[in-house]
Order: C-alpha cells, then structure tokens, then sequence
C-alpha cells in the first residue's frame, strides 16, 4: 500500500507534523511506533526545537462480507447485465484505535520577550482514540471515515484538560486512467485554534506515470513522488505542509496555573524511504528541510498574553515509523491489486 491521504496532516491537531499518512495502515489491524524530531540551531532568531514519539494501535470490532440479491428485478432480466445488477457485494470493516504520544519542546527566545517557555526542555502527553471504517460501494469505490477524540496537555494543565475532536469522510474511486482519486471533507473541532470548528475539503488523484513512478496530489496539502524499484523497497520525495497544537500551564500570581494553547504550522520538503520485509514489518524513514515555519500562543483569543516570535530560522527534520499489522483487514485485500505498498 503506498502513502497518501495526507490530509489528515490538517485535520488532527496533534498527528505528526513530518510523516504522511498511509492508507492500508490505517484501516489493519497493527501496531506502529513512530517518532520526529525538529532540528534547530539557530543563532540570530528564535529557537524552535521538537521532539515527538507515539503509538498507534488499531483492532478490528466489525466487519462483514456478503452478496445481496434484489429479487423484485428477477422478472424484469432481459441480458446478462441486468442478472449481474441483480447482486451486489456488501462489505464493510470498522476499526477502534487509540494513539498514545509525549513531545518535548524547547523554545528559546532570541531577544527578551514575555513567553511561556524557558530554555528548559517542555512536555506535554496526549491520547487520541475514535473508530474509522471502509465501506465498498458500486462501481469500484470505498467510502472511508474516522471520527476521534483526543487531548494534549502538559502535566500541569491536566486539570484543565479541553478535548479537542476531528471527523472525516471520503470517497476513493478506482480508474485506470488515473490510477485513483478521492475527495471528501475534514472537521477540526478545538478552543484552541483560529476558528473553534474549521471544515476542510479536499480532493486527491494518484498518477500512475509508469510502471514504477507514481505521482500523488493531495489538494491542498501535498504533493508526493513515488518510485518502487522493488516489491520490498520504495522511495519518495514530498513537499507539504503539517500541523501540530497543544495546551501548556503557566503560573498566575494567586498560586495556581492558567492554561494556553500553542499550535503551528510548518512547510516541509524532504524524501522518504519505505522497507517491507516478507512478512509484512513496514520501516518508514524520512528527513529533508523545513524551508517555512511558524508557531504562536493563544491564537484564537482576542487578547494575548504571550510575544509570538517574529520568524523562525528554517530547518531539518527527520521521521521514522515501524509498522506491524497482526493480518489483513477486509477490505484492505479487496483493493490489494490497485494500492501498491
């Protein structure tokens, strides 16, 4: 199965900010480990620097695969079309996941400034659990959903903790001509974004220039070359942007802790290498170059506490993720000859 959806990048505040999204992964059960880490050294403007680990654990709860026959049409058959409109394929697969994940943060201000964040190493912990699921509709295409709840916070504004939610759905269509396409809509759901809940459509098509050389567009995120020269091996180069947000304590003159939120946004451009082993164990590497990045505090509030710095020196990064899936999901052998990695 190869990468793409990266969409998700936008819709889930707390996903990885340097990895893409893959598909087969997401709908199998299987369990991956994965971790980022930000590079930044700079000198002559703010320091931005971060570090990400997580979990991701996926179990099958439902799913279903049978033929539905209308009868009401048995009297109407006149060629051999209208006997194969007869019966219609059901299936369908849902999915509970949970993701566990810590990241550190350490933010180091070029020029005094009033912020939240000492030169010191910040933690925050967060948990994202919902369901996703895939349902085969006529005419070759899958309608695939997820909706999740989750919270990140640092250890003292726990007892302030706000959720945040996301949802999604879509629609993937199989076509030679353009290998596939999908389309669909993305909701974020947090207090601490610009806009409270903030739709986002999108519309995807993955290129099958040759018959090792893939060309993936996912508007409007990404976009993404893929060459397998191999059953086993495959390499890409990406550019596309990437999200992230969390709430923080900071101390108030009374003694106790108020809580803010920190989120941003960050351009990457960089390459990937995908392994397969025989059986299955998937190993994701990525690095490249972060060229725009951008962060502030309290972004959806009208008065804010803390200087947001003025630019941030741009960057490298690098990912890795090793992916294990227990067995094949339903529907994920269904597509097996169309989805590639």
């Amino acid at each position: 199965m190869r990468p793409t959806l990266t969409f998700f990048l936008l819709c889930i505040n707390c996903t990885l900010f340097a990895q893409s999204f893959i598909l087969n992964q997401f709908f199998q059960p299987s369990l991956s480990v994965s971790g980022e880490y930000t590079i930044d050294r700079s000198l002559t403007q703010d320091r931005w620097e971060m570090a990400r680990m997580s979990a991701n654990l996926i179990v099958p709860v439902k799913s279903k695969l049978g033929l539905e026959i209308d009868w009401t049409k048995l009297f109407s058959i006149k060629s051999l079309t209208d006997v194969k409109n007869m019966a219609k394929v059901k299936a369908h697969q849902i999915f509970w996941t949970l993701r566990p994940q810590v990241t550190a943060l350490q933010y180091r201000a070029l020029a005094p400034k009033i912020t939240p964040f000492s030169d010191s190493i910040s933690l925050s912990y967060g948990v994202q659990t919902g369901v996703t699921g895939l349902h085969l509709l006529s005419k070759m295409r899958i309608l695939f959903y997820s909706i999740n709840v989750g919270a990140q916070e640092e250890i003292r504004s726990m007892n302030k903790l706000r959720p945040y939610g996301t949802a999604i759905v879509g629609v993937v269509n199989f076509n030679r001509l353009m290998y596939y396409w999908y389309y669909g809509v993305a909701i974020s759901a947090s207090n601490g974004q610009r806009w409270p809940v903030m739709p986002i459509p999108f519309f995807g098509v993955d290129l099958n220039l040759s018959k090792k050389l893939w060309w993936n567009i996912t508007l409007p995120l990404q976009t993404r070359f893929e060459w397998k020269p191999s059953r086993f091996v495959k390499i890409d180069a990406i550019a596309g942007f990437g999200t992230y947000g969390w709430g923080f304590a900071v101390g108030n003159q009374i003694g106790g802790y108020d809580r803010h939120y920190v989120s941003g946004v960050q351009f990457k451009t960089g390459g990937a290498l995908n392994l397969k082993t025989k059986r299955g164990t998937k190993f994701y590497f990525e690095a490249g170059y972060m060229p725009f990045r951008s962060f502030g505090f309290d972004i959806g509030r009208s008065v804010r506490p803390f200087a947001n710095p003025t630019a941030l020196q741009a960057s490298p990064y690098f990912a890795f993720s090793i992916y294990y899936g227990f067995k094949k999901s339903l529907l994920g052998t269904t597509v097996e000859n169309f989805l590639n990695f």
